[in-house]
């Protein structure tokens, strides 16, 4: 009887125990979609050390690698941490079901992280040993999440996630595209440059084989990619036009005239003579691209 009674008074008790500390519920799954949130342009900021004013950084998320790489791009404007950038590439483990993410930084600085959602919101957690011995955990955290607007929490705990120190917040704002009028127009138009656009025409077409034709052709695109890997070609294509003695327009980036005839006798298509050239100066913008 008297074992029956203590057996009763443990349950009790247990029970109460268990009321009182919840098992947290477990890490809800994890899918592709889950960043797509992050995506965009942002304003970031967060309190100075003072706390008398704001400092201010901005961070550019986009997709990369055929969409399957979300690429960050952080950088800090004011501040004790003005100057400070860093990049991270976080993509989806389809074998693990969970996303992974990799940081580097203009400090030399180097993060690996794993990702998880719980109730605080979607997490990306690491840990390490520090020199001293001590074993750190360290986890970001994106919650308040709306279209506009979240929160990021970078926190840190030295106790096995007992308690956490909050190191930094920052409030991200999504940027507002600024309104296309004469103003805007004009402030691009000042950073333009000075670019060389050349059209290729056909020129002499002496009898050569096939197999001779087809090599020429292969060493034509090579130089044409190699130039555009070193930043000095920029776009190229050819005319479609079958009607027109236009066989292609290329644009370079160069110092002068002279340094784009060099490079165009680099291709054996012109150094044969088979296609001949015309060069013109050009005025556009830095950082217009094709679509």
């Amino acid at each position: 009887m008297k074992k029956l009674i203590f057996l009763s008074i443990f349950s009790i008790f247990w029970t109460a125990i268990i009321a009182q500390n919840p098992t947290p519920p477990p890490p809800s799954k994890l899918a592709p979609t889950d960043l797509d949130f992050w995506l965009g342009e942002w304003d970031a900021t967060w309190p100075a050390p003072s706390g008398d004013s704001l400092e201010r950084g901005q961070n550019i998320i986009t997709r990369d690698l055929d969409g399957k790489v979300i690429a960050e791009n952080f950088s800090v404007f004011n501040g004790k941490n003005a100057g400070f950038n860093g990049k991270s590439w976080s993509v989806f483990n389809e074998k693990t079901k969970t996303w992974q993410q990799t940081w580097v930084d203009n400090s030399g600085g180097y993060l690996d992280f794993e990702s998880e959602k719980t109730p605080e919101g979607f997490v990306f957690k690491r840990d390490f040993d520090q020199p001293n011995g001590r074993h750190v955990h360290q986890k970001m955290v994106f919650h308040d999440i709306s279209k506009d607007r979240f929160v990021w929490d970078w926190k840190s705990s030295t106790d096995g996630g007992r308690t956490w120190k909050m190191d930094w917040q920052i409030t991200y704002t999504r940027q507002k595209p600024q309104p296309v009028d004469l103003d805007f127009a004009m402030k691009q138009v000042a950073k333009g440059k000075k670019y060389f656009v050349v059209f290729l025409k056909t020129g002499a077409t002496p009898e050569i084989s096939n197999e001779e034709n087809a090599k020429m052709q292969g060493e034509h695109l090579v130089n044409l990619f190699r130039l555009n890997r070193a930043g000095q070609l920029l776009i190229f294509g050819p005319f479609l036009d079958e009607k027109s003695d236009l066989s292609g327009l290329s644009i370079y980036q160069a110092e002068s005239r002279e340094e784009v005839e060099k490079l165009l006798n680099l291709d054996p298509t012109i150094s044969s003579g088979r296609l001949v050239y015309e060069i013109r100066e050009w005025f556009s913008i830095p950082g217009l691209s094709l679509k």
